[in-house]
């Protein structure tokens, strides 16, 4: 079994020994997952011809997508208004890359405000989804 994940050509005999075997729960993985793994394979060819750096694994993408999961998870439920979504994950996504930076964000809005005489250009609630969705508040 341990082999059948290294090529098709050792996935091929592990899913004929598979079915043969007739274990209903194994069956109904390989219907959902099986085909996955298939799609792998097929996606990323045969090892000779497949580059050295080529990533087969999205594991190295689970450190940063951790802590934004973590943070959203919490807030599931009141993540309403789409815009406001959208722009708290591009903060995230800021934060995540290392480019956040709160003294810069400070004095850009602070300096926005100056010239407009401390007021915002949209009203309050402009950010807003059609429909008169509730917001995030």
């Amino acid at each position: 079994m341990e082999a059948a994940f290294t090529g098709p050509a050792f996935w091929k005999p592990f899913i004929r020994d598979a079915h043969a075997a007739e274990i209903p729960r194994l069956q109904s993985w390989l219907e959902g997952a099986g085909r996955v793994v298939e799609e792998q394979f097929y996606r990323r060819g045969l090892r000779s011809l497949r580059s050295a750096d080529m990533p087969l694994s999205t594991s190295p993408m689970d450190g940063l997508i951790a802590p934004i999961r973590d943070t959203v998870r919490a807030r599931r439920y009141g993540l309403k208004n789409r815009k406001r979504t959208n722009r708290l994950l591009l903060l995230m996504q800021l934060h995540a890359n290392r480019q956040d930076d709160e003294r810069a964000y400070a004095n850009s809005i602070r300096g926005w405000l100056e010239a407009n005489q401390g007021r915002p250009a949209v009203l309050r609630r402009a950010v807003t989804d059609r429909d008169s969705k509730p917001s995030l508040r």
